[in-house]
């Protein structure tokens, strides 16, 4: 999910997400409480509304994985979010790409599918 209050930066966000070839779901204020239906959340945890939606995911879903995208370092309360990766803007397609890979691989569904 990805998670920015600025409607035109969530849409290049998602682009980009799309791009690396992951499949976005766009995050709105309105929706609030959704915390299901996604396998990581790409946040800014800058905005208030945005840093209060995914505290909430944290609380309700422990395991999922959280990648920061933010205009400033993580502060205190950002890292206790226990973020994978925290990304300073601007950050470069390749940048995102490994930070998504990361969080792919920290996702506990990866985690527990059969060894091959």
């Amino acid at each position: 999910m990805v998670a920015d209050e600025h409607d035109e930066v969530q849409r290049l966000l998602s682009h980009m997400v799309a791009r690396v070839g992951h499949t976005p779901v766009l995050w709105t204020a309105a929706q609030g409480d959704a915390l299901h239906g996604f396998e990581a959340l790409l946040v800014e945890p800058a905005f208030p509304g945005c840093f209060r939606f995914a505290k909430a995911v944290r609380s309700a879903r422990p395991e999922l994985p959280i990648v920061c995208v933010s205009i400033y370092p993580p502060t205190p309360d950002v890292r206790a979010l226990g973020c994978v990766v925290h990304l300073l803007k601007p950050f470069s397609l390749h940048e995102l790409e490994s930070a998504l890979e990361q969080a792919v691989l920290a996702s506990p569904a990866r985690n527990t599918q059969p060894a091959r």
